[in-house]
Order: C-alpha cells, then sequence, then structure tokens
C-alpha cells in the first residue's frame, strides 16, 4: 500500500481466492491473494469520489462478476457497480436522499437485492438489482444516533451494528430478535457470518467455475471435488463428466430403457432434495446463481 492509503473494507472473493480492498484514502481498489502476495489495482475511483465525499462499503457478487461500494459525502451520495474481473463496466445508483451516508454494504442473493446502511438516516437500505423499483427501508430507528454500520446478511435475518451492540433483524418478517452486546466490546466495526454457504467449498467453487473439466450437465458439489450426473434419458460417459443419449427403444410396444439412476434422482425430468446439496446445471451461469440452501434446480 503507498503513502497515504486508508484501508476502509475488505471482501473476500471466495469462487476466486482473492483479497479485495478498498482504499478509501488515494480512491483505489485492490485484490491480491489470500496470502497478501501479487498486489494489483482493480480499478482507481478517484473520478467517482468529488466535491468531498469519501468511498465507504464494499461487496462482491462473484456469481454475476460483479463488485459494489459506496460513495458518501459531497452532494451527491450514490453506490457504484463495475465488473469485478476488471473494474470495467461501471454503472452508478444515485439515492434519492442527498443526506445519506452509506456505510456498509451486503448482497441477498435470494431476494437479488443489495442492501446497505444509512448512517444518516439510522436504517437500512435495500434495492433490487432487477431495477424499476425504488430503495426500500428494511429497518430504521427513530433515533439517528442509533447509527447502524457493519452489515451483512444470510437467509431471512441480517445483522448489523448499532451504539456498540451486534443486532440480528429478521428483516422478511419485521421482527428484532436478537441484541448481542458485552462490556469487552470496545468498538465494533463489522460482522461476519461464517457458514460453507457464504465461504464455499472448493466442489462449490469448481461446480461454478466450470471451464475444461467441467460437468457437461449437472455438477453435484462435495467438500473437496465435485461428481457429475446427467438428466433423464442420458447416461454419464465413462469420462464421468460427459452424458450420452440414450437411443430410443426400436419396437414401440417394448418396455422403454430406463437409464440408471442419476446419483441420487429419479429420471423423469425433475430431481429429488439431494440432501441439501446445491445442484449446478453448468452450461448457463445465470441457473447457478441461487441462494444455496433453495432446492436443486429442476428441469
Amino acid at each position: 500500500m503507498s503513502s497515504g492509503s486508508q484501508v476502509t473494507s475488505m471482501q473476500v472473493d471466495w469462487f476466486h481466492r482473492k483479497l479485495i480492498v478498498l482504499d478509501s484514502g488515494i480512491s483505489a481498489i485492490y485484490r491480491c491473494e489470500l496470502d497478501g502476495t501479487a498486489w494489483s489495482l482493480l480499478m482507481s475511483i478517484t473520478s467517482n469520489v468529488r466535491n468531498g465525499g469519501t468511498a465507504a462499503g464494499l461487496t462482491l457478487d462473484p456469481y454475476d462478476n460483479k463488485i459494489y461500494f459506496a460513495v458518501r459525502g459531497g452532494n451527491s451520495p450514490r453506490i457504484l457497480r463495475a465488473n469485478l474481473n476488471d473494474g470495467s463496466a461501471l454503472q452508478v445508483f444515485h439515492l434519492a436522499n442527498s443526506s445519506a451516508m452509506p456505510s456498509s454494504l451486503d448482497i441477498d442473493f435470494e431476494a437479488n437485492a443489495l442492501m446497505w446502511t444509512d448512517t444518516f438516516a439510522g436504517s437500512v437500505q435495500s434495492l433490487s438489482l432487477q431495477g424499476g423499483v425504488a430503495a426500500q427501508s428494511i429497518w430504521s430507528h427513530p433515533f439517528h444516533t442509533y447509527n447502524p454500520s457493519g452489515i451483512t446478511s444470510f437467509e431471512e435475518s441480517l445483522w448489523f451494528i448499532t451504539r456498540n451492540t451486534v443486532k440480528r433483524y429478521r428483516f422478511k418478517t419485521g421482527k428484532d430478535s436478537t441484541s448481542i452486546s458485552s462490556t469487552s466490546f470496545k468498538r465494533l466495526v463489522s460482522t461476519k457470518i461464517v457458514h460453507p454457504f457464504k465461504q464455499p467449498s472448493d466442489g462449490y467453487r469448481k461446480c461454478f467455475l466450470g471451464g475444461q473439466n467441467a460437468c457437461a450437465q449437472i455438477c453435484i458439489p462435495h467438500a473437496t471435488n465435485f461428481t457429475c450426473a446427467c438428466r433423464s434419458g442420458w447416461v454419464l460417459a465413462a469420462d464421468g463428466l460427459k452424458c450420452t443419449e440414450l437411443p430410443p427403444p426400436t419396437d414401440p410396444t417394448a418396455t422403454p430403457t430406463v437409464p440408471p439412476p442419476c446419483v441420487d434422482t429419479f429420471c423423469s425430468g425433475s430431481f429429488k432434495n439431494l440432501g441439501g446439496i446445491p445442484t449446478f446445471h453448468i452450461p448457463t451461469a445465470t441457473d447457478a446463481r441461487l441462494n444455496p440452501v433453495a432446492s436443486p434446480i429442476l428441469f
């Protein structure tokens, strides 16, 4: 890092095994290996931080190859989005409230929504990434001194920091559930969820990233690797990756040939729940963009 650097946010890209760092001191975003080596500039954001604004907050969407960060202060608070792999294709979401102070961001992958804390309004906001809907407040406090920060979400709950207390809020039901405080807390700045679906396994990564050694049709991740399966009417080839279509029966009156079971499935065009294991139809990245705890993809 250079002179004047001030790291304000970091995120791990678990799919590509990179650390992404927001340096608000010199208005730049860097990436490096998880061991801290091979630093490189992902994107300079100097031109996006003007009129007294400051970059703050950072979150990643590796499923869609996107990075999000916020600019607060100045006269135009906004949230920006760019491609995660090279920082290109920058887009801007202007916030309606010119006094907004976005400070931390996270993505609700199930709802395909971006959430952020507004320390000025004392609220948590949500914006659909599909567009067409204005940002909505999903939590607020009448006293602005309860300014939230350090947001993270998982399934139906979100966690954030307010007045040196960690609050858990069930935003899909609108009910406060838990507040965690301790005299040992000095100055809380961030919250993180540690779960296999927040930090995907190697098998999960390999299924999503695909590549030359990817499954042709269905990929089932395990702890360190994956296994392949095929849709109804297909059988797995000898290489364990490709699928071969079964020939139609030659005699119309004969009983059709039934392919062997596809892992833990029945071959009628749909799949059983594989014990909570996410199942990927690899040819398109959008199929893999699911909340991993949801049901497997149906064909």
